[in-house]
């Protein structure tokens, strides 16, 4: 039965914390180094309500771990963000939506439960999640990278668009800033460089 209250929700004025000029091909780079820009493109267009375009837009868009992300369910949408409790170390988060993230659930078609579904809208195990994800990697040539890469894609973005270590804790859930720098350090790095070499 489709969750009215989700509905209004995500048809609602998007406020919410995004990356400004983040471009479409670093929107999946970070976590797909080596993969070239086609496949990138095919991945993104894999289809709406599709388990691994589900997971790679809830990844993106959340910054959570996998586990937690199959454990996403409709009500649990809040206003314009998600409640989360993470599993590995039980931290209780609300995580802001982003307008691509806010855009994709619009278009999901299953409301029953969680929003991960298989095919007839049931929830989807860790393994069942991961094989599906596995088997459009080995189609689409991106097998070198791996799903966790996704939650790097993540704090890079927010890294890149000049989230402080406590605005990108907030919404990771890592618990020390030397996690932080492990997945955003990278682009903050390029981030500063860019701009002292601008004032030359």
């Amino acid at each position: 039965m489709p969750n009215g209250g989700a509905d209004a929700h995500l048809r609602q004025k998007t406020v919410a914390v995004h990356a400004p000029g983040i471009e479409f091909e670093d929107f999946l780079a970070a976590g797909l180094r080596g993969i070239g820009l086609g496949a990138l493109r095919r991945l993104a267009a894999a289809p709406v309500g599709s388990v691994p375009r589900t997971v790679m837009e809830l990844a993106i868009g959340t910054g959570q771990r996998i586990g937690d992300l199959l454990k996403m369910r409709w009500d649990h949408i809040d206003g314009n963000g998600i409640a989360v409790r993470q599993g590995k170390t039980r931290t209780a988060l609300w995580i802001p939506f982003t307008p691509r993230l806010r855009e994709y659930l619009a278009q999901l078609r299953f409301r029953n439960l969680t929003i991960v579904a298989g095919p007839k809208g049931a929830p989807v195990t860790y393994h069942s999640a991961a094989a599906s994800i596995r088997a459009l990697r080995a189609q689409i040539g991106a097998l070198p990278f791996t799903i966790h890469g996704w939650r790097y894609t993540a704090a890079s973005q927010l890294a890149a668009a000049g989230a402080t270590d406590d605005e990108v804790q907030a919404i990771t859930g890592h618990k020390s800033q030397a996690m932080v720098m492990k997945y955003a350090g990278a682009q903050r790095q390029r981030a500063r460089a860019t701009s002292g070499q601008a004032k030359r």
